[in-house]
């Protein structure tokens, strides 16, 4: 089931995460997680849901704690620099994608689509990583 869901999976969490190496180790999570779970638990009747939902809810915890590291490190200049990387890497995730799926390149994307809050965010936090140090 892994060699034919992989894929699928990785590409699911990466939409959420915009990194595919990030993707790739909380999908190997959420396969530790099953391997653990279904011998006392039993298989799922959907196997390859439950990986997904297991693998996105760590996909937004691993996004929360970028913000709690801000809260629990503020005066740190890489946990603002991660923060804004978060942001404005999330801020663009309407236009990323075409209706079926293909990707669009930056230069072509709909910035009506963009979401300016998070952009706005992102930069706050960058500045705030550059006063305290940060290059």
């Amino acid at each position: 089931m892994w060699k034919i869901e992989s894929t699928r999976l990785i590409a699911g969490i990466a939409h959420v995460t915009h990194d595919v190496a990030i993707a790739e180790d909380l999908a190997q999570d959420a396969l530790v997680a099953a391997i653990k779970q279904w011998p006392e638990e039993g298989i799922p009747d959907k196997p390859a849901a439950w990986l997904m939902t297991a693998a996105k809810r760590r996909a937004i915890d691993f996004l929360r704690r970028g913000r709690m590291l801000v809260e629990l490190l503020p005066g740190e200049s890489e946990v603002h620099g991660l923060l804004a990387l978060t942001e404005l890497q999330a801020s663009r995730t309407a236009a990323r994608r075409g209706r079926s799926g293909e990707a669009i390149l930056l230069l072509e994307q709909d910035r009506s689509l963009w979401d300016y809050s998070q952009i706005h965010r992102g930069m706050a936090a960058l500045q705030h990583s550059q006063e305290l140090g940060g290059r």
